[in-house]
């Protein structure tokens, strides 16, 4: 991977060695480094020229710089040795260290092991121990790769980038590994195309690794659509990175395109929704839905709201009426049914022949979406010299694991059910308002889902 980046920066005629600055910075800051060489060079691999890294360590890891907190700290001065001042290309790195922490963990059966962190080396875990990720080969692929990133402006303000990827190619069989033989991929791996919904597939070759737990974890970090690029766009520079090893029958190499899409045309909306829901820092899903309207002056509003009622109960997800025009100036409403697409004849036979309307237009729209989870609370709660205890309900948004400490914090995460607010503001004779920030406080801080937000209750 970062042969190939390198190989990226050189064809848009830039200098490919910043990326061995970041290495020798490396070797300055980490003390348990004795000896870093690096060297790049052009090859050949099964008839196709590609650029390989060639980096040989000299290293003398303890087990008391093999623990999580040790391990970041590490990042950090490597960053700040090698000059990554950007910020975004800072929470980068964070973040594919955070992923492969995380996956590493589970691999070894400790489960929650790498709590996210605000990039100070604050865990909750501090004594979690992987030797695999104190070696600074994994401190030279998130750091050169994050650099590379810098340098193509795919941090800059005002800009972005979006990434496609094909499914991972993670290779089969079994490897040698520091813990025994180990079936491909490797057990860190394969947590990380779990837990990351990163679609791959074995071979296509035998007894090989593919596809690394660090080489997972960028790409992770990355926030890649794996439907392949559906906008069309100008293609203004390839990478083509080679591995050491020579397979007979597949060129081991990795490339990269780097494509403006600002001269391919414009995108379709179905294009955007999938581009937003690839790098929403909140766990969004998008699919397609039935959308059922018709407009209504001569029904009564009880009669309005008892068909609202009967869509509900034949699997409507949305329903309600807002105020409309109609002809000769008359009052009436719009009534607007959100259902899937199966349930359309159902709710178009209790509206077409329940109802007083003429006509129904459907339409079939796309929609996104936030994941959510209800969770109960039990609060004991005191005021005006009166009390409460029983259960309160609250409902939270679903967060991607890498999301940002900034992102988490940019919306509202949680609200606590407003029938719940109501009866605990009866109870103790105060204001909603009150109630409100009382149950607020006593359940903050006891669900992860709320540690480090803002005022979520709404």
């Amino acid at each position: 991977l970062v042969s190939a980046f390198h190989d990226l920066l050189t064809s848009l005629g830039k200098d490919g060695n910043k990326l061995v600055d970041v290495i020798r910075a490396i070797k300055q800051a980490v003390k348990t480094v004795k000896r870093i060489d690096v060297s790049f060079s052009r090859v050949d691999k099964s008839g196709f020229p590609a650029t390989c890294m060639k980096l040989d360590i000299d290293e003398d890891i303890g087990h008391d710089q093999t623990d999580v907190r040790s391990i970041d700290r590490n990042l950090l001065a490597c960053m700040d040795a090698a000059g990554l001042v950007n910020q975004k290309a800072r929470e980068f790195a964070d973040s594919a260290l955070d992923i492969i922490v995380d996956a590493e963990s589970r691999a070894h059966g400790i489960e929650d092991g790498h709590e996210h962190h605000d990039m100070h080396g604050d865990h909750e875990h501090p004594h979690v121990h992987l030797h695999e990720l104190a070696s600074a080969d994994t401190l030279v692929d998130i750091l050169c790769v994050a650099r590379a990133l810098d340098l193509i402006g795919a941090f800059d303000d005002g800009g972005g980038m979006d990434v496609y990827s094909s499914p991972v190619s993670t290779g089969r069989g079994s490897i040698k590994t520091a813990h025994g033989i180990l079936p491909v991929p490797a057990p860190g791996t394969l947590e990380i195309l779990r837990t990351r919904g990163i679609p791959h597939r074995d071979g296509p070759v035998d007894d090989a690794e593919l596809a690394t737990p660090t080489g997972c974890a960028i790409l992770a970090a990355l926030k890649p659509n794996f439907g392949g690029m559906q906008v069309a766009g100008k293609v203004i520079a390839v990478g083509i990175g080679a591995g050491t090893k020579t397979f007979p029958a597949v060129p081991n190499i990795l490339r990269l395109e780097l494509v403006d899409i600002s001269q391919g045309g414009s995108e379709s909306a179905a294009q955007a929704i999938a581009r937003y829901v690839a790098r929403s820092p909140l766990q969004a899903s998008t699919d397609q839905v039935a959308q059922l309207t018709l407009a209504i002056d001569d029904m009564t509003p009880e009669d309005v709201g008892s068909l609202i009622e009967k869509s509900y109960a034949q699997g409507a997800l949305e329903a309600y009426a807002i105020p409309a025009q109609m002809k000769k100036h008359r009052p009436g409403i719009e009534v607007i049914v959100l259902c899937p697409p199966s349930g359309v004849p159902g709710l178009l036979s209790t509206w077409m022949e329940e109802s007083t309307t003429l006509g129904c237009r459907v339409e079939i729209i796309d929609r996104v979406t936030i994941e959510r989870h209800v969770q109960a609370f039990h609060v004991t709660l005191a005021a005006n010299g009166r009390s409460f205890a029983g259960k309160v309900m609250a409902k939270f948004i679903e967060w991607r694991a890498d999301a940002g400490k900034a992102q988490r914090g940019s919306r509202s995460s949680f609200k606590i059910e407003h029938d719940d607010v109501k009866r605990v503001a009866e109870s103790l004779g105060t204001s909603i308002h009150a109630a409100r920030q009382l149950i607020d406080h006593e359940i903050r801080g006891r669900s992860r889902s709320i540690a480090g937000m803002q005022h979520g209750s709404e």
